[in-house]
């Protein structure tokens, strides 16, 4: 009878210790598993992008009731088309690295409510103004040299048509 207690407590403790993990540590020698660090895309041309913009001439863009968000797209060949706020627009700019044209930039001739086309005359005066572009962070900014013109959040290009 001395044998029932003696396997139980052997039992109690083949339990105990079966049921803990030894304890893992990390040596020198084994290597670390880490995410990949992923770097933004880097932008050096327009061509293929499309842009909501957000801030013109300093101030942040307040869409109308029921207004929508003018926005600029670039074709893979360089080609403007977008959205003034009250009218499509289109155009042919000239881009080399940094600097920018617009140029003639067309559009329809709707009329609509007077502040968008307060916003759309603003956007052509920008245009006429810019003289280069950059990326800061993911915003585009048109510049007319020094001074940063518009800002605009990029986009694609079904969120906008």
């Amino acid at each position: 009878m001395k044998t029932l207690p003696i396997l139980a407590v052997l039992s109690g403790l083949l339990f105990v210790t079966g049921c803990s993990s030894p304890a893992v540590t990390q040596t020198e020698s084994e290597p670390v598993e880490t995410s990949p660090v992923v770097a933004a895309p880097v932008i050096s041309s327009l061509n293929g992008t499309s842009w909501a913009l957000v801030r013109l001439q300093g101030e942040a863009l307040v869409l109308p009731p029921n207004g929508r968000r003018p926005f600029l797209s670039f074709g893979p060949d360089g080609r403007l088309n977008g959205y003034s706020g009250v009218n499509r627009l289109g155009g042919n700019p000239q881009i080399k690295g940094n600097s920018i044209i617009f140029g003639a930039v067309s559009s329809t001739r709707m009329a609509g409510p007077s502040a968008a086309m307060a916003t759309e005359s603003r956007l052509f005066e920008c245009f006429r103004l810019t003289k280069t572009w950059r990326i800061n962070g993911e915003k585009m900014e048109l510049l007319d040299g020094e001074s940063v013109l518009a800002i605009f959040n990029p986009i694609a290009l079904d969120e906008v048509e």
